[in-house]
């Protein structure tokens, strides 16, 4: 009878001091949440900043200012802009061009810089191809004030480089090359270039 006695005794210590022990088991924390994946920016925000970059290409003035045949020219420059998105595949930026342009023969005495600023706005087709227009005003030395205006096209290399080409018409305000009764000064000029975007 006392072994039975010792035994329910010990059972019950047993059990009072197992639920003392859980209850005073520590509470743990929940686990750590996943991290949240965030969708990358759309394509044409690919676009976006600042840009340096450089260009050639040649063009002609029309035959209208010329007795002879329309003049052809050929010229090298540099370029810096700024674009933004103003949805997911629109761009819109602003440009600044100066270079220098050489004419062939008879024009030899107009050689010089020429300098264009322009409005840009574009369409992201894809990630890597914009299709895009221009206009602004500019400058033609031995020719009063110009505006010009065009379109072309910008194709991503990589991450930062890109490769344009572009059509732009010029037009005088005033006569051609400045000489009275003259027609006005009009030109088209097609350039190729790189553009670095950082």
């Amino acid at each position: 009878m006392t072994f039975f006695k010792t035994a329910l005794l010990a059972t019950s210590a047993f059990a009072a001091f197992t639920g003392v022990a859980l209850a005073a088991d520590p509470i743990l924390p929940p686990p750590a949440a996943m991290p949240v994946y965030e969708a990358p920016l759309p394509a044409g925000n690919a676009w976006e900043g600042a840009y340096l970059g450089i260009y050639g290409g040649a063009g002609f003035v029309d035959d209208e200012i010329i007795a002879d045949d329309a003049e052809t020219f050929y010229g090298l420059g540099v370029t810096a802009g700024f674009n933004f998105a103003l949805t997911d595949s629109v761009i819109a930026g602003v440009e600044v061009q100066a270079g220098y342009y050489d004419w062939n023969d008879d024009f030899e005495d107009v050689n010089g810089f020429e300098s264009y600023a322009l409005g840009r706005l574009g369409l992201a087709v894809t990630d890597a191809v914009l299709v895009y227009g221009v206009a602004g005003v500019g400058y033609v030395e031995n020719v009063d004030g110009v505006y010009a205006f065009g379109g072309g096209v910008e194709v991503a290399l990589t991450e930062s480089l890109s490769l344009k080409g572009e059509v732009l018409r010029v037009h005088g305000w005033d006569d051609g090359f400045g000489i009275a009764g003259e027609d006005p000064f009009r030109e088209t000029r097609a350039t190729v270039g790189l553009n670095f975007r950082f």
